[in-house]
């Protein structure tokens, strides 16, 4: 079985670091549950590219340095490579390609088979689809917050698991889609 991996909300807390960033520079008290869509230049009211710049910025900083995993997914992590192979295809753009291999090294030594990165939200230039790095991968099964990568990914055949999140609460499951609350439960889907 190939298990595939989105790496942000699913492995890795950005949004909780991306926050204390954020409410710092400021001098706001953003929430984790305030985030009701996924498109954080939505979410504050700002340019697209403000805030792709913004996001540039705190890949510089500490509080990127700083993510911790999501609770859980170590060990779901370790449980689930004994199942088959394991992917990470992130959203994440490849300035970050470096410091995101020493993050998963860290917490996840070496467990994925391959790391692909989309390049979303690059100010020039094209970005791949996770659904079409998703079936050049052939994977049996795919783990994502974002809803509309859920669907696309779903409707590639792919099994996927929507992790709940504040920003995907008005999704409603359908065909092979699938939310889950906590790592715990992906564990007993497999």
């Amino acid at each position: 079985m190939k298990i595939g991996f989105d790496l942000d909300e699913v492995l890795a807390g950005f949004i909780e670091q991306f926050l204390k960033y954020y409410n710092l520079g400021f001098k706001t008290d953003y929430k984790r549950e305030n985030i009701r869509h996924y498109d954080l230049w939505k979410v504050f009211g700002v340019e697209r590219n403000f805030m792709i710049n913004l996001v540039y910025g705190f890949y510089k900083s500490s509080f990127f340095k700083n993510i911790k995993p999501i609770d859980g997914s170590i060990d779901g992590v370790e449980y689930l490579k004994g199942r088959g192979d394991l992917y990470i295809v992130t959203s994440r753009e490849n300035v970050v390609r470096v410091d995101t291999i020493k993050w998963l090294d860290r917490y996840f030594s070496k467990h994925f088979k391959g790391i692909e990165f989309t390049d979303d939200n690059v100010i020039a230039g094209k970005s791949l689809k996770k659904s079409d790095i998703c079936r050049m991968l052939r994977l049996d099964a795919m783990i994502e917050d974002r809803a509309e990568y859920a669907d696309e990914c779903a409707k590639e055949g792919i099994e996927t698991l929507l992790m709940d999140c504040p920003w995907n609460r008005e999704y409603k499951e359908a065909g092979k889609v699938k939310r889950v609350y906590n790592w715990n439960e992906i564990i007993r889907l497999f």
